[in-house]
């Protein structure tokens, strides 16, 4: 919505500030008082028509005037400098847009957000003075009229085509029922499926189960061979200790037995030296009788002794 309409050395505009009001804003005064030039200087700033600039008032120093305009979008300027049209969007005078040619910038028809049809009036050509027919085919031409009605036209095609699309659909879906009809009593096997699902578990986990009742077996298996090793050790080594018991009881044996031969020794020497005693005895007593003195063999004094 336009807020401000400023005009300098337009026209018969010297220098005039227009502050607009929301709603319908009332423009009255006498015979060339400048209001037209407010609407051809808006109509020039909004559309740069007509093309070039035949509004330049000749009181202007320099040839220099423009036109500004305060939107809600933002400001709009048009400059006239030395025969040049310069558009200034939103006070940027550095970066003006030049050489538009007959269009208007982008951005400034963003910032202005209005069309011809906003430049209506009842003594403009064709609504004076023409035929029906006439003001109809303007009235359509302002309106884009033909463009609504092949928009219309396409839309009610595409209607059709997706009202025929959605009966084509509409069968299909009831074939579709029909069909599963058919397949009712697969409902039936839901109950199987799921305690089939419920086996094939419980299936899965006596495998694990299984699985680890395999392990413990090995294990099992592992720990009796130990078992039967460790009892072919203790008999082992108990065979050992008898072994050893044994042994001992062999070497003291052999200790009595060397003592009995020491001392069988010792009793063999004893009697030689007995012996030699009992020789030297006799030599001693000449072979004769202890009491009585009478000659006597070797035996006899044997006997005696």
């Amino acid at each position: 919505m336009l807020k401000r309409l400023t005009l300098r050395y337009f026209q018969s505009h010297r220098r005039t500030i227009i502050n607009l009001h929301p709603g319908v804003n009332i423009f009255c005064g006498i015979s060339m008082a400048g209001k037209t030039a407010i609407k051809r200087a808006l109509k020039k700033l909004v559309l740069n028509r007509p093309v070039g600039y035949n509004y330049h008032s000749d009181v202007a120093p320099k040839r220099k005037s423009f036109i500004k305009g305060l939107f809600d979008n933002g400001s709009v300027e048009l400059r006239h400098i030395k025969n040049n049209l310069l558009y200034i969007c939103n006070n940027n005078i550095k970066d003006p847009y030049r050489k538009f040619g007959t269009n208007v910038p982008d951005e400034v028809k963003q910032i202005c957000n209005m069309k011809e049809i906003n430049f209506q009036d009842q003594s403009a050509n064709p609504f004076i003075d023409s035929k029906p027919s006439e003001m109809a085919r303007e009235i359509n031409r302002i309106t884009q009229q033909e463009l609504i009605s092949k928009w219309i036209k396409s839309s009610n095609q595409k209607i059709s085509k997706t009202k025929s699309r959605i009966e084509l659909l509409d069968e299909e879906i009831k074939e579709k029922k029909e069909e599963l009809k058919r397949f009712r009593p697969l409902k039936k096997l839901r109950k199987t499926i799921n305690k089939a699902n419920v086996l094939n578990t419980k299936i899965n986990e006596a495998s694990v189960i299984l699985q680890r009742l395999t392990g413990l077996n090995k294990e099992k298996s592992r720990l009796d061979f130990a078992i039967s090793r460790y009892d072919e050790a203790i008999e082992l080594y108990e065979g050992a200790e008898v072994l050893a018991e044994n042994i001992f009881n062999h070497q003291q044996i052999i200790e009595k037995g060397e003592e009995q031969k020491t001392l069988a020794r010792s009793i063999s020497i004893t009697k030689k030296e007995i012996s030699k005693l009992k020789k030297e005895y006799l030599k001693a007593l000449g072979n004769r009788c202890l009491y009585c003195f009478s000659k006597v063999d070797q035996k006899v004094v044997e006997k005696m002794i």
